[in-house]
C-alpha cells in the first residue's frame, strides 16, 4: 500500500475522541513536519465527533501519525483506558497493512511500531 494511498475505517463516537486526545497530546512532542498532518487529523475527528458511528478517510501516512500518538497514549494509560487505545490502535495497524514488532519495553518508549508487511 502506498503512503498516500487511503482507506476508511469506521469508528465509534468514543473511539474518535481517544483518537482526538491522543493526537493532542502527541503534537507537543511531534517534530514540526508531523504538525500539519496532525491538524487535519484532529479536525476531521472533531468535525464527525457529534455521531455515534462515524467514518473517516486516512492515508496510510496518516495512519502512521495516529498509530504513534495511540502508543503514547498506552505508555501512560492504565487500565481500561489503555486497553482501548491498544484495541484502536491494533485497528488501525490491521486496515493500513502495518505490522507489529516488539521493542523496548522502556516506559518511555512506545511498545511497537508500525512497519510494512512483505
Amino acid at each position: 500500500m502506498e503512503e498516500s494511498e487511503s482507506r476508511e475505517i469506521e469508528l465509534s463516537g468514543h473511539e474518535a475522541e481517544i483518537a482526538r486526545e491522543s493526537l493532542d497530546r502527541h503534537e507537543a512532542k511531534a517534530p514540526d513536519v508531523e504538525q500539519e498532518t496532525i491538524t487535519d487529523l484532529e479536525a476531521a475527528f472533531a468535525s464527525e465527533a457529534s455521531d455515534d458511528r462515524l467514518t473517516v478517510s486516512l492515508t496510510r501516512a496518516e495512519a502512521r501519525v495516529l498509530i504513534a500518538a495511540l502508543e503514547e497514549r498506552e505508555v501512560r494509560a492504565r487500565g481500561r483506558e489503555e486497553e482501548r487505545a491498544l484495541e484502536l490502535r491494533e485497528r488501525f495497524a490491521t486496515t493500513f497493512d502495518f505490522e507489529q514488532r516488539d521493542v523496548s519495553m522502556d516506559a518511555e518508549a512506545p511498545t511497537t511500531y508500525p512497519a510494512r508487511r512483505p
